[in-house]
């Protein structure tokens, strides 16, 4: 499994391996969807333990 781990300062990726220990559960979903368009737009978050930075959020319009 390959994760990508963002904080406000930059993002961290690689290979997630036998015993690494996960502290943060994401569950994703993927679905084939016509008839719409995908956008991005920037948002400001404030993540307890991580601090406060922008993200990407996608949106189907």
């Amino acid at each position: 499994i390959h994760v990508t781990l963002a904080t406000p300062g930059g993002a961290y990726g690689g290979h997630l391996e036998e015993g690494c220990t996960a502290y943060v559960l994401c569950e994703i979903f993927f679905a084939e969807v016509s008839g719409v368009n995908l956008s991005h737009r920037r948002v400001r978050v404030n993540v307890p333990g991580m601090g406060e930075g922008e993200v990407v959020r996608l949106e189907f319009g």
